[in-house]
C-alpha cells in the first residue's frame, strides 16, 4: 500500500443533489470544493511536515447511481455516496489502476450524527514505518484494521489554522489487529486510534490518530492534519 491511501484520511444518487447539498453539511460533496491541511508526521525516523489537499470533482457515474470523487495530492481517487442513512464510501482509485468498487459501503458519518452513534469501517496503517539502513530501503507495515467509531461529541469548538469552528463532531475510533512487524519478530499487536473533528459547512478539519504495535522493532508512528485553507466551489 502507497502513502495516499493511508492519509487519505476520506457519492450522492443525483448530481442535483449534489448541487443543492445543504452548506451546512459535515461532509460537503458539491463539486469544485478543495481543502489544503497542514501534515506532521512522527514515525522511526523521526518528524517531518507537509501539506495535503482534497478537491471535490463533478459527479462520476458508478453502476446505475452517481458518485462524487475526491482526489488526493497524491493522486488517489475516493468515490462518495450521500444517503438518508449516512455519507458512504463507495469505490476508490489508486495512480494507474482501476477503479475499485467495495463490495459493501463504507460508513464514513453516519445519520443521525448523535452522541454515542457507532459504526465499523477498515483502514490500512500509514505511519508504521522505517528506514532500514543495513538493507538501505523504507519498511512499512501495510496493515487493514476494523475501527469501531463512536460519536463523542456534536458540540465542539475546535481551532485550526483556517480558522475557529463551533458546533463540530468529535468522532473517535479505535482498531486492534495482529500483523507480521519484521520477519525475525513474529506477529505484533497492532492498535489504531483516531480522533476526527467534521465542522458545519467545512467537513473535516482535524485528525489526529496514532498507530502503536507490541513490538520494539517498530514501535509507533502518528499524525497530525488540521484545514488550513477551504474554497467552497
Amino acid at each position: 500500500m502507497d502513502a495516499a491511501r493511508g492519509f487519505a484520511l476520506l457519492v450522492i444518487a443525483a448530481l442535483c443533489t449534489a448541487c443543492e447539498q445543504s452548506t451546512e453539511s459535515y461532509f460537503p460533496l458539491s463539486p469544485g470544493w478543495r481543502w489544503e491541511y497542514t501534515l506532521n508526521v512522527v514515525t522511526a525516523d523521526g518528524r517531518r511536515q507537509g501539506k495535503y489537499f482534497i478537491v471535490n470533482l463533478p459527479a462520476h457515474r458508478l453502476g446505475d447511481s452517481l458518485a462524487v470523487p475526491r482526489r488526493t495530492v497524491a493522486g488517489a481517487t475516493f468515490l462518495y455516496r450521500e444517503e438518508t442513512t449516512g455519507v458512504l464510501r463507495v469505490a476508490e482509485a489508486m495512480p494507474g489502476e482501476e477503479v475499485e468498487v467495495y463490495a459493501a459501503p463504507r460508513t464514513v458519518l453516519p445519520y443521525p450524527l448523535t452522541v454515542g452513534r457507532q459504526w465499523n469501517s477498515t483502514t490500512h496503517t500509514s505511519v508504521l514505518e522505517m528506514t532500514s539502513h543495513a538493507a538501505g530501503h523504507l519498511y512499512r507495515i501495510d496493515a487493514k484494521v476494523s475501527l469501531t467509531y463512536t460519536v463523542e461529541s456534536t458540540t465542539d469548538t475546535v481551532v485550526v489554522p483556517a480558522g475557529r469552528f463551533s458546533r463540530c463532531v468529535r468522532v473517535k475510533g479505535i482498531g486492534v489487529t495482529t500483523a507480521q512487524v519484521r520477519k525475525q519478530s513474529g506477529l505484533a499487536e497492532i492498535r489504531i486510534e483516531s480522533t476526527e473533528w467534521y465542522a458545519p459547512g467545512a467537513g473535516l478539519i482535524k485528525v489526529v490518530r496514532s498507530e502503536t504495535t507490541s513490538s520494539s522493532a517498530l514501535p509507533a508512528g502518528e499524525y497530525e492534519m488540521q484545514l488550513e485553507a477551504l474554497w467552497r466551489g
